[in-house]
C-alpha cells in the first residue's frame, strides 16, 4: 500500500514536473514582434559589419520594412516565390548601403547561419 502511494506521488511529481518545463518551453518560444526582429538583426549587422551611424539607420529602416513585409506575407501564406523577391528586394536596398567588402561579408554570414539551421533541422 505504502508502495503504491509513493509510486502514484512521484508520477504526479513528475508530470507536475514536465508541465511545468513545458509551460517555461513555451513562452521562450513567444513570437518577437517586426520591430524587436529588425533591431535585433540591425545590431548583429552593426557589430559583425562595423556600420557606421549612418549605414546602421538605414539598415534599421531596410530592416523594419523586411520584417513588417514578411510578416504580413505569412500571415496571409504567400507563395515562396513572393518571399524569395522580398528576399531579394533586401539585399538590393542593404547593398546600396553597404561598401562591397560588407554586402559580401554578410552575404558570406547568412550562407554560414542557413547551414548551421539546415543542421540544427536535421539532428
Amino acid at each position: 500500500m505504502k508502495t503504491t502511494i509513493l509510486k502514484m506521488l512521484c508520477a504526479a511529481f513528475t508530470l507536475a514536473l514536465t508541465v511545468s518545463l513545458s509551460a517555461q518551453d513555451s513562452s521562450l518560444k513567444e513570437k518577437k514582434s517586426e520591430e524587436e526582429v529588425a533591431a535585433n538583426q540591425t545590431e548583429i549587422m552593426a557589430i559583425d559589419l562595423d556600420l557606421t551611424p549612418e549605414q546602421t539607420e538605414k539598415i534599421s529602416e531596410i530592416n523594419l520594412d523586411f520584417a513588417k513585409k514578411v510578416k504580413e506575407a505569412k500571415d496571409r501564406k504567400a507563395p515562396e516565390n513572393e518571399f524569395k523577391t522580398l528576399y531579394q528586394n533586401r539585399d538590393d536596398s542593404v547593398q546600396t548601403v553597404l561598401t562591397q567588402e560588407q554586402f559580401t561579408s554578410w552575404k558570406g554570414n547568412r550562407g554560414q547561419q542557413k547551414k548551421q539551421q539546415k543542421n540544427n533541422l536535421n539532428k
